[in-house]
């Protein structure tokens, strides 16, 4: 899989366990400052994530031979795979205290 693949599908993963979390904690869940703005319509939220961030990654994609692009693409990578972990150590503390 390429990365931009692999960041567009991090990304999808990050917007269903934030959107889980919105529903089940509320607003207060959200520590990123546009994330909260962006949940104000959960709607809105999905669209953004779902298509900005999608085009974003096509731009990226085009210019992938470009030392910027691969830098970006790189340094993309690395910040959701890390949010990956944080989602999973959070989804598993919270179904240990659920279940």
């Amino acid at each position: 899989m390429n990365k931009p693949l692999t960041i567009y599908v991090l990304n999808l993963f990050d917007c269903g366990v934030t959107l889980w979390f919105f529903f089940m904690f509320g607003i207060g869940i959200e520590s990123n400052p546009f994330g909260v703005a962006l949940l104000q319509n959960p709607i809105v939220a999905v669209i953004f994530k779902v298509i900005v961030i999608g085009l974003a990654l096509l731009v990226l994609y085009q210019y992938k031979n470009k030392k910027i692009a691969k830098t970006g693409t790189s340094v993309i990578l690395g910040v959701y795979s890390i949010l990956t972990l944080y989602h999973f150590f959070l989804i598993f503390y919270v179904l240990r205290i659920l279940l």
